[in-house]
Order: structure tokens, then C-alpha cells, then sequence
């Protein structure tokens, strides 16, 4: 992930880089399951497109949870290099 990447949690609420890994880093957030499912890849030029239903288990701050989301992660290629520029979770029902 880069400095500059957005993300939108499955609730609405944004995130960014730095964020992220601290809570990971402090145990705020411990993720115990991620898994990704039949990934679609749709290719645009120098953007990629990465669409795919996600299952999550999860702890956050001490409480546990789970979410079904689909996954919507934006990849760009600058030089021989794809790196992550967003990705959005949107909450489904299984």
C-alpha cells in the first residue's frame, strides 16, 4: 500500500495508510480470517480493477465480529510497478 491510498470501510468511515497499519500494529485490530473469493481482474490501460466478494474475522478494540463485503481494489502501474490506490468495502448480505 502506498502513502496515498484511500480506503472505505464496509460502514462508510475512511482510512489511509498510516491509520491502518497502527491499528494493526497495536492490536486495535487483529484480523484472523480474510478471505477473497472469485476474483474478477478488469484491466484499463495503466488501472486495475480488482472486484471480489470478501468474508473477514475480526477483532476491534478487544470485540469480535465478522463481515461479508465485496471488495472493490483500484491498482495502478507506474513503471514496471502495480501499487494499491484504493479500495472500498461494501457490506453484503452472504
Amino acid at each position: 500500500m502506498e502513502e496515498n491510498i484511500v480506503i472505505i470501510h464496509s460502514d462508510g468511515t475512511t482510512d489511509n495508510r498510516a491509520n491502518f497499519l497502527e491499528s494493526l500494529a497495536s492490536g486495535r485490530l487483529r484480523l484472523l480470517k480474510y478471505e477473497r473469493s472469485n476474483a474478477m481482474v478488469h484491466l484499463y490501460g495503466n488501472a486495475a480493477l480488482l472486484v471480489a466478494p470478501t468474508r473477514k474475522e475480526f477483532t476491534y478494540k478487544g470485540s469480535p465480529a465478522t463481515d461479508n463485503d465485496l471488495a472493490s481494489v483500484l491498482y495502478v502501474k507506474e513503471g514496471a510497478k502495480w501499487r494499491m490506490a484504493a479500495m472500498q468495502n461494501t457490506h453484503r448480505i452472504p
